[in-house]
């Protein structure tokens, strides 16, 4: 959706003047004529009002008899006239879905960078391409290598990082957020060679002017279970700290209340929509929430699998985005509470920081800055054998939305 409130419908949006026959009317603007017509995949590229991209992956998955039945992806990029198709061997939903695929690979990787190996995400950055990169039979997937080879030639001729757009959505209008910023992962079995810059939209998005991000609320907790990372002094002398009690998030969360330049720093548990910090905390649903998101607003949720594929997992960052949330960096895997707790304190650094020196960064900005953070504070508190491998675990994390929201100065 842009600031006209237009939002199109499978990449198709076609304008024209409504009137009286005896009426004369001007074109609905200026610049566009009233037979104005906007179609094809190569709008994948030119959404309105969004940041500008180099290149886009759309896959759509298809239902039958209300099952998963197929899914099919098109890869375009700003050189190429031909998108480049593919209809996959099997729908994307399924192995995403499955823990024994990219969940699993994504749990040995841990296992293996704490055990000193460096760059331990290349093997399930291999096995998330083979999986998207396949073709239904011989025919499909030569056209499945073919855009392979140009998604690799293009991040590796590209003088900086490209903004790669990735859309995943179905016939209900069910989006996934596809974690391809792991084909970016180094080591023996990497995809790429250079790093891609990923663009996840959200189901609703408006990228009309709306100010900056001036005003924080931290939900970080030495109550959440199972991390070792405490709460630093910094935080709990911030009047934005709501405290150790689970209980001041679910009255902040569930406060009928309009928050508006706001961003939201969450750590907690989450299982299918359902938050809490311990065993023994009433859990909040994500059907509870009733407060109400405006302009320039953005949330961290620390927490596993706030973008899984499955609609429970989802659950939650939809209701949020429903009730106008811009942005969100969110994890689709089961993610691990130190890290989680230690990236969101590094988050708050960030913008500590550059609210210190005047700075009005973006968010994807105190993102990439939270990251590296988190790697260096993090080898201080695992193996002295890792050294610079940890920094490989902020690819569980993903940043969707939109990302050119800023601080303000």
């Amino acid at each position: 959706m842009d600031e006209t409130g237009t939002r199109p419908l499978d990449h198709l949006v076609h304008y024209l003047n409504v009137s009286k026959s005896s009426v004369h009317t001007e074109s609905i603007e200026s610049d566009r004529q009233s037979t104005s017509l906007h179609s094809g995949l190569r709008t994948l590229l030119t959404h309105e009002g969004a940041p500008k991209v180099d290149a886009a992956i759309h896959l759509f998955t298809v239902y039958s008899n209300g099952n998963l039945s197929s899914s099919a992806a098109a890869f375009i990029y700003g050189v190429s006239d031909k998108p480049l198709s593919w209809e996959l061997s099997r729908p994307a939903k399924e192995y995403l879905n499955d823990s024994k695929n990219l969940e699993k690979r994504i749990l040995e990787a841990r296992v293996r960078t704490i055990n000193g190996v460096k760059h331990a995400y290349d093997r399930a950055a291999h096995e998330l391409a083979s999986a998207i990169f396949s073709g239904r039979n011989a025919t499909e997937q030569d056209r499945a290598d073919e855009a392979l080879n140009a998604l690799k030639s293009f991040a590796k001729n590209s003088l900086k990082p490209p903004k790669l757009l990735v859309r995943a959505t179905d016939m209900f209008e069910h989006d996934m957020f596809m974690p391809l910023g792991l084909l970016s992962a180094k080591g023996e079995y990497a995809v790429l060679e250079k790093k891609v810059n990923i663009l996840l939209p959200l189901p609703i998005e408006d990228y009309g002017e709306s100010g900056c991000i001036d005003k924080w609320v931290v939900a970080v907790s030495d109550a959440l279970e199972g991390a070792e990372v405490t709460v630093p002094e910094e935080i709990r002398q911030d009047k934005s700290w709501l405290g150790e009690s689970f209980e001041a998030l679910r009255r902040y969360l569930t406060k009928k209340e309009r928050s508006q330049k706001e961003m939201l720093l969450i750590v907690a548990h989450h299982s299918d929509g359902q938050l809490w910090y311990g065993e023994n905390d009433f859990q909040l649903l994500a059907d509870q929430i009733k407060r109400n998101y405006g302009n320039s607003t953005a949330a961290v949720l620390a927490m596993c699998k706030a973008g899984g594929v499955s609609s429970g997992s989802s659950h939650l960052i939809r209701r949020l985005n429903e009730f106008g949330l811009d942005a969100a960096i969110i994890s689709p895997f089961p993610l691990d509470a130190n890290y989680g707790k230690a990236f969101a304190i590094e988050f708050y650094r960030a913008v500590k920081e550059a609210q210190t020196s005047g700075r009005p960064d973006t968010l994807e900005q105190l993102f990439n800055a939270a990251v590296s953070a988190t790697a260096t504070k993090m080898e201080n508190h695992t193996n002295p054998r890792v050294k610079g491998s940890i920094g490989d675990m902020g690819l569980e994390l993903i940043l969707v939305g939109n990302q050119t929201l800023r601080l303000c100065n």
